[in-house]
């Protein structure tokens, strides 16, 4: 793998680009923007680039890894602190990030060239539920503050 800055790497071409996360660390349109654009160009005929966003609802999920935290009015570019746990409930660290409004990033895709984003909705795997038990998943489906989109 590579390491680089996001907005200014030459992207390879791929059939997969993975970017978890990333998109709620640019905190306007146009940095998205950028961003988006050179994902899709560096992707190959059906290729298809994989993206989870932050949509925090400030209940805590910290038992599940993650309490996040909006500081404002839920706007593009408001503030927000995505504090990181061990199962074990013990801080790791605060991340800094910013809300971003759903319907702007998906007009923001089929603006930067992305003709097919297909939302996805989260499952918990065979292997979570045996190691920890379905009562400790029970209401996290519900509102995982979590958005998955596959685009092509």
């Amino acid at each position: 793998y590579d390491v680089g800055d996001v907005l200014s790497y030459n992207y390879p071409m791929a059939d997969i680009v993975c970017a978890p996360f990333l998109l709620n660390y640019m905190r306007d349109e146009a940095t998205r923007m950028a961003f988006l654009s050179k994902v899709r160009a560096a992707l190959m005929r059906n290729g298809k680039a994989l993206f989870v966003v932050d949509r925090p609802s400030n209940i805590d999920l910290s038992k599940f890894g993650a309490r996040k935290i909006i500081h404002g009015t839920p706007i593009d570019g408001t503030p927000m602190t995505i504090q990181l746990y061990t199962h074990s409930g013990q801080h790791i660290c605060d991340l800094q990030s910013y809300f971003i409004d759903l319907q702007n990033l998906e007009k923001a895709f089929s603006d930067s060239g992305f003709s097919n984003v297909t939302k996805v909705k989260p499952v918990i795997s065979k292997e979570g539920v045996e190691k920890y038990g379905k009562q400790y998943w029970s209401g996290y489906l519900n509102d995982t503050q979590l958005e998955y989109y596959v685009c092509s």
